[in-house]
């Protein structure tokens, strides 16, 4: 949705900051998942969250003062306790009443039964999964209505095939891709292709160049240092769904290890260039990359600090 989209009102503000809280309620009371299509209905809302989440903080930005509420967001995402309380006592004067007061709900850090009192009061959300199933075909994300509809599909069509999901939801899991919405990783998930392995099959050779991020959607795999040579050892396993290769998509580097199926193994093939180019297509997907590579070396950084 880009800015030209948006109501700038504060009526669209109220609308962004409900959904968001809608969202959350509603994915408080899915069950646990017990499988593919109830845990990517859960992430479908989550995915909604975040969006309505990013909206309402957009919004808000062009109705009030845009450098205090850029402050303020960054403070929220990543700032220290001091800092997140002083974020949100500015944040309760932005906006009409009603928003500022759910906004800060959403972001306190006391249990959610002690503050989501107020956006219950003002949203119906049901109790009954299937009535959440129901409401859910009719959403405005795509991602919920397909997740809902593949749940149960007498609630209406799904048009997503359950690999799909099971591939994205396998995305959302590596590190590097942990931030994207749902509509980046199925830009990623387009270029990916899925390979096999035979047992005893080497998927990736220790000094060999290397650019593919592999997950393992199903099978076992064993990591050698020195394969086939005397000096072979095993470091250890990778069961699904697990990855293997993150960094290599960025830089090249040679593998530093040995990867060999241990049975039949199911995977998903992402090359680095592909995504490079994807990157330069969708620049937006390099911010939260960029955010994941910075944390890393921060922390790098603070251990060298303590020793």
């Amino acid at each position: 949705v880009s800015l030209g989209e948006l109501r700038v009102s504060f009526g669209e503000l109220r609308h962004q900051v409900r959904a968001m809280w809608a969202c959350l309620l509603t994915y408080q009371r899915l069950p646990e998942p017990a499988s593919t299509e109830s845990a990517f209905l859960r992430a479908a809302f989550g995915d909604a969250l975040l969006r309505h989440r990013r909206l309402a903080f957009r919004v808000l930005s062009l109705l009030e003062n845009e450098r205090i509420v850029q402050k303020v967001h960054g403070a929220l995402r990543a700032g220290a306790q001091r800092t997140r309380s002083d974020a949100l006592e500015v944040l309760s004067h932005l906006g009409d009443r009603e928003s500022a007061g759910l906004l800060v709900a959403m972001h306190e850090t006391a249990p959610l039964g002690d503050r989501s009192g107020p956006a219950e009061a003002l949203l119906r959300i049901p109790a009954d999964p299937r009535q959440i199933l129901r409401e859910a075909v009719g959403s405005e994300s795509r991602w919920i209505r397909a997740g809902a509809a593949a749940v149960d599909p007498s609630v209406g069509h799904n048009e997503l095939e359950t690999g799909v999901m099971e591939r994205l939801l396998a995305l959302k899991q590596v590190p590097l891709f942990a931030n994207l919405t749902l509509d980046q990783l199925e830009a990623i998930h387009q270029l990916a292709s899925e390979v096999t392995f035979l047992p005893n099959e080497v998927v990736m050779r220790e000094g060999e160049p290397g650019s593919e991020l592999y997950l393992l959607l199903e099978g076992k795999l064993d990591v050698y240092l020195g394969w086939e040579t005397p000096e072979q050892s095993r470091l250890g396993e990778i069961r699904a769904v697990d990855y293997v290769g993150e960094m290599a998509i960025l830089d090249d580097e040679p593998r530093s290890a040995t990867i060999v199926a241990v049975e039949h193994s199911r995977m998903l093939s992402l090359e680095g260039q592909s995504l490079k180019d994807l990157i330069l297509q969708m620049p937006e997907i390099s911010f939260e990359i960029f955010r994941v590579l910075t944390t890393r070396v921060r922390t790098a950084e603070r251990r060298l600090q303590q020793r």
